[in-house]
Parts: structure tokens; C-alpha cells; sequence
């Protein structure tokens, strides 16, 4: 290389950016620019001449340079020098005590020689986070009704279908409900939607907290709920429907300078090994159907 040439490329390297490094054949730090340096927290002089492990110990003693996120320091040094010294090309991303992330690249040479440069990409991986912050939203919103911040249809099914699978297998009981607000027209009618609404929201509040942890509660319809109770049979069931039941029918819904009283009717449905869940729902709405029909605010359990 041309002595003008190889003047420049090195003025290019100390100014630049990115940081590059080469290890020699003992690997001891043969040269270092500014710029990587500063990333692990030394002055070029410094550096000079420093192992890999003895920089990646005194990074982990000082909280400066990389940071090795392990429990085993001496394990992760030596997977580290494994990997350094046997495969050809290493891509990976690092990052460092104050928070900067760099993507960096290792080249080994037939001379045992190994260089390394380092990008720094804070900015791309803050990026990223937000856009998986965005997706997970995007995800849960797909999930979630919006009205009441309870499962909706499709995530209440899927989730009733996966948990169905869970009790053919171990054989144990389980029951579906089916809630619906009584005379839920005649709110809108009288009050307009947003009291329709307000129904909705303080009524799926009530019911969720009034559940288990492990109980499937989503809203499947205008003003239809349904629940699923794992592990429960028919007369556990009933006695929890009927609680709710209660619960709806005394607790008065406020909305704006008015208080609504408001019932509901379930019917129920027990499972039965083998049953998926549209043979369920059916079920579970014909006591719905039965339930309305025998005067609405009560529970009706459908016949297996």
C-alpha cells in the first residue's frame, strides 16, 4: 500500500466514529483508535497491550467498558475465548456500563491476529424496543375489547379451546357461562348508549374482580359475557353464577346524576370429556334461552 494511502486510512481510523481494534497473536491490544478506547473506558496508551480477559475483568470490577451480564464470570471468559479463537467471523451486539449499545464485529486472521470493530447502535436499539413496545400494544388491543378492557371474542375463545384441551387430558371438571344484561335495549332506549355503556364497563368490573385468577372472563357480544371456570363442576358452578347473579342484581349502577338498576341472566353449562367449545356455547345458551324465558335474573343450567 502506497505511503499516502496508508496515511490516510489511519487519519480516517483515528477520526472516525467507530471504534477498531486488533488483537495480536498473544492477544494483547497491538492498536486501538480513540474511538474504541472510550468504549471500554481507557486511554489508547493504556490499553495498549492489555489481554482481552484482563479488559473484561477490570470493565467488571470498575462498572466501566463492556458489561458481561453473567453470574459466572469465569465461565462466560471462557466461553468467550472459545468462540474468539475458533469460529472466522463473529457478529453480535454488547453493551456497555453507561447504556450504549454497539454492534461488533470480529475477523480472525491466519496469523491468529484478530480484529474488531465496533458501530454503536443506541439509537437503532431504542428504536426497537419501541416498536416492540408498539407491537405488544397493538397485540393486546387485538385481544381486548375496547369498551371494557376484558378479553374479546376471539381471545376468550381461544383461550376456553387451549384450557378445554388441558381438561380432556387430565379428566377434570369444567363449566361455561353465558351472561346476559336484562332488558339491555330498554337502557339504551331510556338513557342513551353512553349509559349503555357506563352498564357495561361497571359490570365487567364487578364480575372480574369476583372471579379466580385462573377463570376465563371475556365479552363475546353487544351484552353478553361469558365466563369459564376450570376445574369447577356443575354444583360449584351454579353457586358461583349464582353469586354473581346476586351481586349484579344489588350493586346499582351510577352514570352521570343517575343510579340504574340493572340484572342479568346465565345460563350454564357443564363440560363433558370431548366436547369442544361451540358444543358448549350451544348448550350454555339454550340455559341462557331458558333463563330469559322463565322471567330473566336467574340462573338456568343447561341439560349435558
Amino acid at each position: 500500500m502506497p505511503h499516502d494511502v496508508h496515511h490516510k486510512l489511519m487519519q480516517f481510523i483515528e477520526i472516525s466514529k467507530d471504534g477498531y481494534l486488533i488483537f495480536d497473536e498473544l492477544d494483547r491490544i497491538s492498536f486501538i483508535n480513540q474511538t474504541f478506547a472510550g468504549i471500554i473506558g481507557f486511554d489508547v496508551n493504556t490499553a495498549l497491550g492489555m489481554t482481552f480477559e484482563q479488559l473484561i475483568r477490570h470493565n467488571t470490577a470498575t462498572k466501566t467498558g463492556w458489561h458481561v451480564e453473567s453470574d459466572d464470570l469465569e465461565a462466560w471468559i471462557a466461553d468467550a475465548q472459545i468462540k474468539r479463537h475458533t469460529e472466522e467471523f463473529r457478529l453480535l451486539e454488547v453493551d456497555s456500563w453507561d447504556g450504549r449499545w454497539f454492534l461488533l464485529s470480529e475477523q480472525s486472521l491466519p496469523t491468529n491476529e484478530l480484529l474488531v470493530h465496533a458501530k454503536e447502535i443506541t439509537e437503532q436499539k431504542a428504536l426497537e424496543a419501541k416498536l416492540l413496545t408498539t407491537q405488544e400494544k397493538l397485540r393486546e388491543l387485538a385481544l381486548t375489547d375496547e369498551l371494557t378492557g376484558i378479553a374479546n371474542r376471539r381471545s376468550f375463545v381461544d383461550s376456553v379451546k387451549v384450557e378445554l384441551n388441558r381438561q380432556d387430558r387430565q379428566h377434570t371438571p369444567a363449566a361455561l357461562l353465558i351472561l346476559d344484561m336484562d332488558f339491555f335495549k330498554r337502557v339504551n332506549d331510556t338513557y342513551g348508549h353512553q349509559a349503555g355503556d357506563e352498564v357495561l364497563q361497571q359490570v365487567g368490573r364487578l364480575i372480574g374482580k369476583q372471579l379466580r385468577p385462573y377463570d376465563i372472563f371475556g365479552r363475546i357480544g353487544g351484552e353478553e359475557f361469558a365466563i369459564f371456570l376450570a376445574d369447577t363442576d356443575k354444583e360449584l358452578a351454579y353457586l358461583i353464577a349464582e353469586r354473581l347473579r346476586i351481586s349484579i342484581y344489588n350493586t346499582p349502577i351510577r352514570f352521570a346524576n343517575m343510579t340504574l338498576s340493572v340484572s342479568a341472566s346465565i345460563g350454564l353449562c357443564e363440560h363433558l370429556v370431548g366436547s369442544g367449545f361451540q358444543n358448549m356455547y350451544e348448550k350454555a345458551d339454550i340455559g341462557l334461552y331458558q333463563a330469559k324465558k322463565l322471567g330473566r335474573n336467574q340462573v338456568c343450567i343447561a341439560v349435558a
